[in-house]
């Protein structure tokens, strides 16, 4: 009998052993659900993270924009044009030492059209503007008259936009630093626009 009692005793402690080691299927499909659910959070996360990277990268790496702010007003003179709605720069009065100059497209409302005789040339020898090497001329411009650049030697990079059609003569005398795209579209225009000049005595 105590044997009996025994065998049963160990065959209940087995059969508690197995169920202990045995899942459920309800246990099963809970933590199959629950691990996909993570796999799920830490993809999206994943993604989003991927995401903001890409665009924070996209928005340090943006090109500036290229538009120079234009000269201030205050350093040019001008003459309003007999059309009204016009100007014509007569001369820069800004400092000697710039190095860039952007003319603007209006002054006071009224479209810069022309670039007028002697607007970046002081006279013979004198040299004034040796430190410009960058003008901007606008887009309206279509007259650039006799040796407003004149002497400016150190001059590399000058903008002309397709709106020039009149380049007058030596306007841009002793500007040989420019590129010859540059100088090949000037001289389209003018071929005396490079023309040295002699003073007259």
């Amino acid at each position: 009998m105590r044997r009996f009692v025994a065998a049963l005793a160990l065959a209940a402690a087995m059969m508690a052993a197995v169920a202990g080691c045995v899942t459920s299927p309800g246990e099963k499909e809970t933590s199959s659900t629950s691990t996909t659910t993570a796999a799920t959070t830490s993809t999206t996360a994943t993604t989003t993270e991927s995401a903001t990277t890409t665009d924070a990268k996209s928005t340090t790496g943006a090109d500036p924009s290229s538009h120079l702010p234009s000269t201030p007003i205050e350093h040019f003179r001008y003459t309003v044009n007999d059309d009204g709605v016009t100007v014509t720069i007569t001369k820069y009065i800004g400092p000697k030492e710039a190095a860039e100059v952007v003319i603007p497209d209006e002054i006071e409302g009224k479209i810069v059209t022309m670039i007028g005789r002697w607007t970046f040339f002081d006279g013979w020898w004198t040299f004034s503007y040796k430190y410009l090497t960058s003008v901007v001329i606008p887009d309206g411009v279509v007259s650039i008259g006799t040796r407003a650049f004149y002497d400016c030697y150190s001059l590399t990079s000058v903008t002309i936009p397709d709106s020039v059609t009149s380049i007058e003569e030596s306007a841009f005398g002793n500007c040989e630093l420019l590129p010859e795209e540059t100088k090949q579209k000037i001289s389209r225009i003018n071929p005396f626009a490079f023309l040295i000049s002699q003073p007259h005595i």
